[in-house]
């Protein structure tokens, strides 16, 4: 993959995974929707509609293999859970609160890596908890819910950094073709919507009319379904096709754009904008990401 389609399909992850973001904070922290059946419309529906490209693609090729490799179904698992803690982080806070969150965290990233035999310099270590103390001195410490802000964000974290652990031996299972992207796909959305399952059954048992009145608003709002879809579908295939055959060092940076477009989605569709603090501190983090990859 050239440069050029390298950073217009970064670009294109990035604003659709931001907006898939804004549709969980409708969903989620304005209607009020249950975790489990939230997360189930994102994972099988985009399943469903990918379905029949999966056959077309991959009949006959090593793509559906994905479905039983245990690298799949385990990195499946592990980001579903990253999922289901962005989604109560959604219930509770503002887009822009959330991204600015889910980047407390990224202090301790590069030392479970370190952990994991993967290569870490010193500068990549310095970066990481700039970025860390940024968020905490700035946005964190003087939130109005500060030990709920933090200790959510402490729990994406988690999330995050097992997610980036699994994801280090999960892309070494992608080959570089279309069939094989696709095929990934689709096995990885089938497992997270399997692993969605549960949460259902125990928000069901709890709040039996919370789940109807969910079902119920996701299939009045069908433009709503509509573009979950295609936010889904589209953010999943771009992410890993442009990690398994881009440019990384052009790729990464751009796909950490998503807080910016985030912050504007929201700001123009749910009326949440973000207060000027949010918007220094994230344009500066993006401007520090640029840089720090120019460095290297």
């Amino acid at each position: 993959m050239s440069i050029e389609t390298t950073i217009l399909v970064a670009l294109l992850s990035a604003v659709f995974r931001a907006v898939s973001g804004v549709i969980d904070r409708f969903s989620l922290g304005i209607k009020g929707g249950q975790l489990g059946i939230v997360n189930l419309a994102n994972n099988a529906l985009p399943a469903i509609t990918l379905l029949p490209i999966a056959i077309f693609f991959c009949a006959g090729s090593h793509g559906l293999a994905h479905f039983a490799d245990i690298r799949t179904i385990v990195f499946a698992a592990v980001v579903q859970g990253s999922a289901f803690a962005f989604s109560y982080a959604y219930r509770h806070y503002t887009v822009a609160d959330v991204n600015l969150a889910a980047k407390i965290g990224d202090g301790a990233i590069p030392f479970a890596l370190m952990a994991m035999g993967v290569r870490v310099t010193a500068v990549d270590i310095t970066f990481a908890l700039a970025v860390s103390a940024i968020i905490v001195a700035l946005a964190g410490w003087s939130h109005a819910k500060r030990t709920h802000y933090l200790l959510t964000g402490a729990v994406i974290t988690v999330a995050i950094i097992a997610q980036s652990v699994c994801g280090e031996y999960a892309f070494k299972n992608i080959t570089k073709s279309t069939q094989d992207v696709v095929g990934y796909c689709l096995a990885f959305l089938v497992w997270r919507s399997i692993f969605s399952v549960p949460i259902i059954a125990i928000e069901a048992c709890q709040f039996p009319d919370g789940t109807l009145a969910t079902l119920k608003s996701l299939t009045e709002r069908r433009r709503v379904l509509v573009l979950r879809t295609v936010a889904t579908v589209t953010s999943q295939f771009t992410f890993i096709y442009v990690l398994a055959e881009g440019v990384r060092v052009v790729a990464w940076p751009l796909l950490n754009t998503v807080p910016i477009f985030a912050m504007l989605f929201s700001a123009m569709s749910l009326h949440e904008p973000p207060t000027r603090k949010q918007v220094v501190v994230t344009v500066g983090l993006v401007a520090l990401v640029f840089g720090r990859a120019l460095a290297a």
